[in-house]
């Protein structure tokens, strides 16, 4: 769970450095003015500029991430199959399986939570684009100033912001019961695993077989806790 809040709590926040500091005044000298308002307008692509840089290295980093814990994965599945084929032959082929489903569900969330991330930031984008051309209009008319400009930026910024912890708190809320109930199940399987290396260290051939046979039941669930959790996903977002 906390690596999806991670993942889908990927929100813009406006730099004060990108954005051009506020006398809070109009008029002045038209010259003075004009000059002002190229500076502005040049100040304000490159915050929009920034802001694009850096939504692509964030869900690089996130991509990045989430492949290393591919492969931090399927070495884990690898060695527990070695397990299963010395203590339970019988269920490897049931393993097998199911990790191939496990692996496959957490590849769609990763794809969707990416989506909706991209999603967020294109639309994001496309608003501020809008805005960009709104706040330039009007700071050539003189009708704001550069703190209302940025002001007007923090505003969107942080509507966005609200709009997608609202998405996501409707997610949460949906699947609070099943979560509850899993971390229950969640806990009995960890209590196993114990169980199961002391049985290994004991060389309790007959344990060990019991309790992969318990442990494959809790993988099953596991899948199924994810399968919901990413059809939520679709649902909500």
């Amino acid at each position: 769970m906390k690596k999806l809040v991670v993942l889908l709590i990927v929100l813009l926040m406006v730099s004060s450095s990108l954005v051009v500091n506020a006398s809070g005044q109009r008029g002045g000298s038209p010259n003075m003015n004009q000059g002002q308002n190229r500076s502005t307008t040049a100040r304000y692509d490159n915050f929009f500029e920034k802001r694009e840089e850096n939504q692509v290295r964030r869900l690089d980093k996130v991509t990045k991430r989430w492949e290393e814990r591919l492969e931090k994965r399927e070495a884990v599945m690898a060695r527990h199959l070695e397990i299963i084929k010395l203590y339970a032959p019988e269920l490897l082929e049931d393993y097998e399986v199911a990790f191939e489903d496990h692996k496959a569900v957490h590849r769609d969330s990763m794809e969707v939570r990416t989506a909706i991330a991209k999603d967020y930031m294109d639309e994001t984008k496309a608003g501020l684009e809008e805005l960009k051309a709104e706040i330039e209009e009007k700071i050539e008319a003189e009708e704001i100033t550069t703190k209302e400009a940025k002001e007007m930026i923090k505003t969107y910024m942080l509507e966005r912001r609200e709009g997608f912890k609202t998405l996501f708190d409707t997610y949460l809320e949906a699947i609070a019961e099943e979560k509850e109930a899993y971390e229950v199940l969640k806990d009995e399987a960890e209590a196993l695993k114990i169980e199961l290396r002391a049985a290994i260290e004991a060389e309790d051939a007959d344990r060990c077989n019991e309790l992969l046979t318990e442990l494959y039941d809790y993988l099953l669930l596991h899948i199924e806790f994810d399968q919901l959790k990413l059809d939520t996903l679709n649902n909500i977002f």
